[in-house]
């Protein structure tokens, strides 16, 4: 378990990325497709999104890319996350734990469009906990090492049961890539769990 401060993720800026908000997804086919998922190419990563989600505003920094179910407002979503870097690979920053501390801020309550009640003297959707439920690394044909996590995070009024969190971060071309998709605790257990896990695997960068 790791026990996080909640005062340990600092707000991010609201006006940060709106990327991919109100704009054309950049996917082969189009949205035409029948399928569960369609492809999407961006500037240096491919991804599969679920057909059924949409472009949505976000407010992580750095995102340039925000799909979401919009059948509901607390509903799954992804961000694709893309800052600059001097690192040549994920392993020049650490080990599995050590990088972690690079994406953790993503666990913070921007990290999704709900809110949960102020309760308990904690304020309005603040992560309380969180507990590492996996991790691994994996070196692709290319050469390029992967560092996936899958966390769970509560918070002070137990919304939803907590919200699963996976991650998968790369780098390549001097930029460092995360992904990261997550559901409430609720949804992954009806359903969620196997589009999250599609989606983060079908996610690449070159």
């Amino acid at each position: 378990m790791i026990a996080l401060s909640t005062t340990l993720f600092a707000g991010l800026p609201q006006d940060s990325a709106k990327a991919a908000y109100g704009e054309g997804a950049r996917v082969f086919g189009g949205r035409t497709n029948t399928s569960e998922y369609t492809p999407y190419s961006g500037d240096g990563y491919k991804v599969v999104l679920p057909a059924k989600w949409n472009p949505n505003r976000s407010t992580v920094d750095g995102s340039a890319l925000r799909y979401a179910d919009n059948m509901r407002d607390d509903g799954a979503n992804l961000d694709v996350v893309v800052t600059p870097t001097t690192s040549s690979s994920v392993k020049d920053l650490g080990s599995l734990d050590e990088f972690f501390s690079q994406i953790s801020y993503l666990l913070g309550d921007q990290s999704f469009d709900g809110e949960t009640k102020s309760e308990g003297g904690f304020a309005s959707g603040e992560v309380v906990t969180a507990a590492l439920l996996d991790s691994g690394e994996k070196t692709d044909a290319a050469g390029i090492t992967y560092y996936t996590y899958h966390i769970l995070t509560r918070t002070a009024d137990g919304e939803g049961g907590g919200r699963h969190h996976l991650f998968k971060s790369a780098i390549a071309n001097g930029k460092q890539y995360t992904l990261q998709v997550q559901a409430l605790d609720k949804q992954w257990f009806k359903g969620s769990e196997k589009p999250l896990r599609t989606v983060l695997e079908s996610f690449t960068v070159a």
